[in-house]
């Protein structure tokens, strides 16, 4: 009801995001507040007890967002990407190689649209990005247009659809700085 909480200890490390869906919940952990631990997708059905899923090819990399279209189901994060059909089996692919995506790859959050998924963030080879996917496993890098005034070292780190396509938000340096 937003007006009676239950707190719960059964989750560790550093939880990004949250999706209702596929089995219930899905939460992404980077395992530690550093990013440094292992990374976690868990399940839940009632959103007190929280179940480890599988997730094979993790490494190099933490999960920050998840987000769902039908059955599959995508959790991103920086240099690292997930996709499962079920929420309990998941597969990894890292994003460190791929040059054609940035350097350094930080998908800060995804959600679902037009083409697939849709995902925002920045690399540091050139900050600000977004990445599109039909499947969750392959991406492919897209172009921001010119900014608002002449900040910089912009990183999106919020997106959603909404008016005629998507709206994504960030922060940056302002002008001077």
């Amino acid at each position: 009801d937003g007006v009676n909480w239950t707190m719960t200890a059964t989750l560790s490390g550093e939880v990004r995001d949250l999706y209702a869906g596929g089995p219930g919940l899905v939460a992404v952990s980077a395992g530690s507040a550093a990013g440094s631990g292992p990374v976690q997708i868990l399940t839940s059905t009632d959103g007190i007890t929280w179940t480890p899923a599988d997730l094979d090819g993790s490494s190099g990399g933490t999960l920050r967002a998840v987000a769902g279209r039908g059955t599959d189901l995508v959790a991103v994060g920086n240099n690292l990407v997930a996709k499962s059909s079920d929420g309990f089996t998941w597969t990894g692919t890292s994003l460190l190689g791929q040059p054609e995506l940035g350097i350094n790859v930080w998908m800060h959050d995804v959600t679902v649209g037009g083409p697939g998924f849709v995902a925002v963030g920045g690399s540091e080879d050139g900050w600000s990005a977004a990445w599109t996917s039909q499947d969750g496993i392959t991406w492919s890098r897209q172009s921001f247009g010119p900014t608002s005034g002449s900040w910089t070292q912009i990183i999106m780190t919020a997106v959603t659809t909404g008016g005629p396509g998507f709206v994504a938000v960030g922060q940056g340096t302002p002008p001077g700085i």
